[in-house]
């Protein structure tokens, strides 16, 4: 019995020691580990600017050339009017059917004048009911009545044609008028280049063998509504400040109309693929290519930027939806690297893809902001790994010691099976 209690006593000795040897490895490790960990965050802090400097002015020197195809682009941020960088951005180009924001305007406008009802019914007119087979088509039929809120929905999810058709008869008696109006509008708006001849954006006479072959967009220049992507980012920028819900519209992935059992997705496929995405119009002609006004929330993820900027890209003429909705994405990107770049290194926007040539570092405020919260999360993670290892000791300990008693209780047995 005495010389099982000594066994028992060596062992409780020897995991003593073997616990205190561990524990000083573990804050030994721990302490080089955390010294470590801070010396590099602060490395890392002091050299972040510059990396970030090179990236910038690396990626403005090589990236544009991607975009050559395109007929041409705008980024820039709605909210401030300010165009980060654009490519052939006062030449015009045929827009399709982007032309439903300007009918969107008027629209609006006319409701705030108390020209039309906000409430009230559309009555479909011949000229509308003529391009119900064009695309968007939402089945209307001459003498039909429906609500303006279903048409201009109807107008800017699945584009549809005769929607816009019949809100223009609407509010102008005729199409033709009503393009005036939208002429009228663009020259008090300062869209030099801009000129409609449809509420629609379809072609004013599109002969049928063109359908399928790709013809420079100047030929469509007499007969299509077209625009700059500088007039188009104007435009655009107008209308998000002074209708606001026209995002609420936009944003929505489907429609529904219970008067027409209808349903139809929206033509901007890309806000099935990010949720920050909120519109705005789509557009395609065989002249004017696959066309797009998208715009984004950004959120900003460091300190001293602006809440809740926005990005906006008016892109024209790219080939097919795929390449539109990856030149886009790209597009957007770029304007997020370029805001932060504004924010953070108090850069302008560049005009035409000018470069700047200097890009300053971080301020010292800045510094000492990032040095602070990278020194706590160290802090944090140095204490978290500490907890886990002594819990993970603790459960070590317990295993032993069991592990121990029951070799203890065997041996007990097989003495007490030999006196028997």
């Amino acid at each position: 019995m005495y010389s099982l209690f000594k066994i028992n006593c060596l062992n409780k000795e020897r995991i003593k020691k073997i616990v205190a040897i561990l524990l000083s490895l573990l804050v030994v490790f721990s302490g080089l580990t955390f010294y470590n960990s801070a010396v590099n965050a602060f490395a890392q802090s002091k050299s972040k600017s510059e990396s970030r400097k090179s990236k910038l002015e690396i990626q403005r020197e090589q990236v544009y050339d991607y975009f050559d195809d395109l007929h041409a682009y705008a980024v820039g941020n709605p909210d401030t009017g300010e165009i980060y960088f654009a490519n052939h951005s006062t030449e015009k180009f045929p827009i399709a059917s982007i032309s439903k924001l300007m009918t969107y305007l008027l629209v609006m406008e006319a409701m705030d004048t108390g020209k039309i009802s906000r409430d009230g019914k559309v009555t479909i007119t011949k000229e509308a009911e003529d391009v119900t087979y064009s695309y968007g088509m939402i089945w209307v039929k001459e003498g039909m009545k429906v609500s303006v809120k279903d048409l201009i929905q109807a107008m800017l999810i699945p584009s549809s044609n005769e929607s816009a058709v019949a809100l223009a008869c609407h509010v102008a008696g005729s199409e033709k008028e009503f393009a005036k109006l939208m002429n009228k509008r663009a020259k008090e708006l300062g869209l030099n280049s801009t000129h409609f001849y449809t509420a629609s954006g379809l072609p004013r006479d599109l002969d049928d063998d063109d359908e399928d072959e790709y013809i420079l967009p100047s030929k469509y220049l007499k007969s299509e509504n077209h625009s700059s992507v500088e007039d188009l980012f104007k435009l655009a920028s107008f209308i998000m400040k002074k209708y606001p819900q026209i995002t609420k519209i936009t944003s929505k992935k489907d429609i529904r109309i219970d008067q027409f059992s209808f349903y139809a997705e929206n033509t901007n496929t890309l806000l099935k693929k990010d949720r920050n995405i909120n519109g705005l119009k789509t557009g395609s002609t065989p002249g004017a290519g696959r066309c797009i006004i998208i715009t984004r929330n950004e959120k900003s993820d460091f300190k001293l930027a602006r809440e809740n900027s926005k990005t906006m890209v008016v892109l024209l003429g790219a080939n097919g939806v795929s390449e539109r909705n990856q030149k886009a994405k790209d597009l957007l990107n770029l304007g997020r690297r370029n805001f932060m770049a504004q924010e953070r290194y108090g850069v302008t926007p560049m005009p035409k893809l000018k470069i700047p040539e200097n890009v300053p570092q971080l301020t010292d405020e800045e510094k000492k902001a990032e040095n602070k919260k990278s020194f706590i999360i160290k802090i944090i993670e140095f204490a978290v790994s500490i907890i886990v290892a002594i819990i993970l000791l603790i459960l070590l300990m317990r295993y032993i010691i069991r592990r121990r008693r029951r070799r203890s209780r065997l041996i007990m047995s097989k003495r007490r099976y030999r006196r028997r």
